[in-house]
């Protein structure tokens, strides 16, 4: 009993002088903490209430709005984008896929957005899927063909986008 209460004695030992010399403890990674605040009306000319009714502000993230650690932790060596303009369900129409964070009377939260031509020219919310976890990170990663929505920058958490006949879907694919 004595040499067991001896070794963990000295291991706390040992510990306490790497903090009391100053050395930093590890961090977590910035994107776990970093919230972003939804400050716009409108995403994209169209206003957000007409996108969800319970919203009150969003706004959509871009590289612009990260914090200067982002760019220390290498993000501009990952393949992730915030916006993209493509026709996604080969309509002959450029759809335009946005992902940000939201604010409304139910909450905040982050949000994965498709928006879509209308008649007119103008955009229309085809597509909308919400988180209510805060205002956190998101991105969009396009591989092999495929879009996906992320989450987490270190975990393998993401849903692919997939056209489906009268919309879009997403189906989870993480780890």
């Amino acid at each position: 009993m004595a040499l067991r209460l001896a070794l963990s004695l000295s291991l706390v030992l040992v510990a306490r002088p790497l903090i009391a010399t100053g050395q930093a403890a590890p961090t977590r990674a910035w994107f776990l903490d970093y919230t972003w605040t939804p400050d716009q009306d409108s995403l994209a000319g169209l206003p957000v209430k007409r996108i969800n009714s319970g919203w009150d502000k969003a706004l959509a993230l871009s590289p612009a709005l990260f914090p200067p650690l982002s760019h220390d932790d290498s993000l501009e060596a990952t393949d992730y984008i915030w916006t993209l303009g493509a026709d996604l369900n080969q309509d002959g129409r450029r759809d335009s896929v946005l992902t940000g964070v939201f604010a409304g009377a139910g909450g905040t939260g982050r949000y994965l957005l498709v928006l879509s031509r209308d008649g007119t020219g103008g955009w229309q919310s085809t597509f909308l899927r919400t988180t209510r976890d805060g205002p956190g990170f998101s991105a969009l990663s396009l591989r092999n063909g495929h879009l996906f929505w992320l989450s987490c920058m270190s975990c393998g958490n993401q849903s692919r986008l997939i056209p489906t006949r009268t919309g879009f879907r997403l189906k989870y694919e993480g780890d």
